[in-house]
């Protein structure tokens, strides 16, 4: 979340991240309360999985499950959006700059 915050985020005094600046990788919008937003994988892990990743050690599929290196990886997404895809096919592109999904 830190890393995807366009402005520096807020944090109690726990170190939760409480205010922030995103935009919804899906939708375009804009987001201030990280409450509102979940962490979504690009590619799928099942896809993933299906795709080869059903070979790799169990110690490498939670690295690449975790992997924070790469913005196009994990994102942020606004949480009614991600969880309305459930059980749906989609397939992501990038076009523009922008990620977009597609509804097979």
């Amino acid at each position: 979340m830190e890393r995807d915050s366009l402005i520096p985020v807020y944090k109690n005094e726990s170190g939760k991240i409480i205010h922030g600046l995103w935009i919804c990788s899906y939708t375009g919008l804009l987001f201030d309360d990280p409450k509102n937003l979940d962490i979504d994988h690009m590619v799928p892990l099942m896809e993933a999985y299906v795709s080869g990743a059903e070979n790799w050690e169990q110690g490498y599929r939670i690295k690449y499950a975790n992997y924070l290196n790469s913005k196009i990886h994990l994102v942020p997404v606004y949480n009614s959006s991600n969880r309305e895809k459930e059980c749906k096919r989609y397939f992501c592109v990038v076009a523009s700059s922008k990620y977009q999904r597609i509804r097979l």
